[in-house]
């Protein structure tokens, strides 16, 4: 391997995702049969598989609408920045995974849902790498990965070395007047988010949103 290459690759092992969980919404308490309070907490990961996780506080007061304001540095491997897959042979991109519990008195926690941070919602070219995004997830079922119960809202950027050699990808297409879908990803600042507000002002609530698959 060349050696710039080598160069390259070191500073992408150094960046990480500086990841803000803000507050969560609208979350509903999953099925039990010993029912229970919603103690929330938020639990983030590398991967769904990884046995590092960092988790905020719990909000013992915000029960269906939570706040946390708690910052993560996340560490990002290079396969992170790799494009989205265009078919079933290619192996898949890692994603930040954030997941949303609630603590329960004598059983574990239980998943109340969760979302993926994926390298194009924070390089969508809109703004650079390092610049912080404010976004908001739908969250999806624990149970089969189909649209849940929620919304969590996040701010983030990458930082470290070479952030600014990273490859950005072009700005999407604006959405044609009359849609309505909130797909993961999107941001609820900045200049596509002014576009899509001005578009959707006071339509929250007849939002139909979609997760990531």
């Amino acid at each position: 391997m060349p050696k710039e290459e080598e160069q390259i690759d070191d500073k992408e092992e150094k960046l990480a995702l500086e990841l803000t969980i803000l507050s969560a919404e609208s979350l509903k308490s999953p099925s039990s049969i010993l029912p229970f309070r919603l103690r929330p907490y938020i639990a983030v990961s590398s991967s769904p598989a990884s046995l590092t996780e960092l988790r905020t506080g719990i909000d013992e007061s915000g029960t269906h609408n939570p706040t946390f304001n708690h910052t993560f540095h996340v560490p990002l491997s290079r396969s992170f920045f790799k494009p989205a897959c265009k078919s079933k042979n290619e192996s898949p991109s890692e994603a930040v995974h954030v997941s949303v519990l609630s603590k329960r008195p004598l059983l574990g926690p239980a998943e109340i849902g969760w979302c993926r941070i994926c390298a194009s919602d924070v390089m969508d070219g809109y703004k650079p790498p390092a610049v912080r995004r404010r976004l908001s997830y739908a969250l999806r079922s624990p149970r089969d990965g189909c649209k849940g119960h929620g919304y969590v809202h996040v701010a983030a950027r990458v930082v470290g070395p070479g952030v600014d050699r990273l490859e950005v990808a072009r700005p999407k297409p604006q959405p044609q007047p009359g849609w309505c879908r909130v797909a993961i990803g999107i941001p609820v600042a900045g200049p596509a988010a002014q576009v899509w507000e001005q578009r959707n002002r006071g339509a929250w609530s007849d939002v139909a949103s979609f997760g990531r698959k």
